[in-house]
């Protein structure tokens, strides 16, 4: 249940900086958001692992564009609402995995515009292992729906041991912040 609620928790982070990105989000109202999450549903769980599946729905693409010259660079923001929500997702968790390697969690508050908020981080944390050799990791898939696959992350691991980063991380960033600026 941890790993579902935390994921929702992600997804919702998510859709609202897709929207709007903000260092946090007090209340995260904001209706396409929550319509988002609603149409997401539980997908298959795998046998004998610790794995849960969340599918994201995104609207089929009907042809493509004729004026695109057959370039493959994808433009995000001429993708649907729904499309736009797991790449930023899997950007921001990018973002904070290079903060973690590089042991500076100011580098977190730099990442506002790639997703990252309190409320990621507050997800993520959600998800921490209970077990001190196991790690999470998070994965993506990308429907056949649509011709072009946004990201090349696909997947990012966060250990045990990270997850007091991951916790303080936000709160040591902002003081970090306050204390340079």
């Amino acid at each position: 249940m941890r790993l579902l609620e935390g994921g929702r928790d992600l997804l919702m982070a998510a859709a609202c900086s897709a929207h709007h990105p903000q260092a946090y989000f007090p209340r995260q109202t904001y209706a396409p958001a929550q319509d988002f999450l609603r149409s997401c549903r539980v997908g298959q769980t795998e046998r004998g692992s610790f794995v849960a599946t969340i599918l994201a729905p995104v609207t089929p693409e009907v042809a493509p564009s004729l004026f695109d010259n057959g370039q493959d660079a994808l433009d995000l923001f001429q993708e649907p609402y729904e499309r736009r929500v797991t790449p930023l997702l899997m950007q921001a968790l990018y973002v904070l995995r290079g903060a973690l390697d590089r042991a500076k969690p100011e580098d977190v508050l730099d990442g506002v515009s790639q997703g990252v908020s309190a409320n990621l981080c507050e997800a993520l944390a959600a998800m921490a292992p209970l077990e001190l050799t196991a790690a999470l990791t998070i994965g993506i898939s990308w429907s056949p729906n649509r011709r072009r696959v946004p990201v090349a992350i696909h997947q990012l691991a966060f250990s045990h041991s990270e997850f007091p980063f991951v916790r303080e991380v936000w709160p040591a960033a902002a003081r970090e912040n306050r204390t340079t600026s």
